[in-house]
């Protein structure tokens, strides 16, 4: 994923809550999600299993004393993980980005109606149709955080839910709610990628 050109006018906060993780942290996410794709373990619904996740999590740490991410950094990674989705999603609304679909390179709005759904709701699906559990399953592993979206965030381009509306309490309980239908019936959709301007 490529993001086209750079922002000269930072997104300010505007009173929403802030995620803290710097490029360091989602960098070290990066290194663990290769290390998992390397065993075969990438975005496995064998991590979802009892503590699968968190164990594959220390051993990945036995071998890397430098992997500073805990438990307690999951739900963290998860929110980034989806700031990260809906800045893509932003930029590709915006005309920033064209999305290959169905094998044709098209901007959003050359998309019609229902393309333009499928894309709101597919697109980096894996992360959007899961809910901040806080808990390093299938879902959570199948996506590193790309070096353009490291960049804005260490350069507070983006900083964290800020440009974003946070889910509401009702929103986040509906996700949740909704969480085990989608991980057992989601159709296969269009695999996404995108292309610069």
């Amino acid at each position: 994923m490529a993001f086209l050109k750079k922002n000269n006018n930072p997104v300010t906060p505007s009173g929403n809550p802030v995620n803290n993780m710097g490029g360091n942290m989602m960098q070290q996410w990066n290194s663990y999600v290769d290390w998992l794709d390397s065993k075969g373990m990438k975005g496995s619904p064998e991590l979802d299993k009892g503590d699968k996740g968190f164990q594959m999590m220390e051993e990945y740490r036995k071998i890397n004393p430098s992997f500073t991410i805990k438990k307690d950094d999951i739900g963290t990674i998860q929110k980034q993980l989806q700031d990260y989705r809906n800045f893509s999603l932003d930029s590709i609304k915006q005309g920033k980005m064209k999305i290959s679909y169905g094998g044709k390179e098209m901007s959003y709005n050359e998309l019609t109606p229902a393309q333009q759904k499928d894309v709101d709701d597919n697109y980096m699906g894996k992360i959007a149709k899961t809910a901040v559990d806080k808990f390093p399953g299938q879902f959570t592993t199948s996506t590193k955080f790309s070096s353009e979206f490291i960049s804005k965030v260490n350069s507070r381009e983006v900083a964290g839910r800020v440009g974003f509306n946070p889910l509401s309490p009702t929103e986040t309980a509906d996700i949740v709610s909704k969480t085990a239908e989608v991980q057992g019936a989601v159709k296969a959709g269009p695999k996404f990628s995108l292309k610069k301007k």
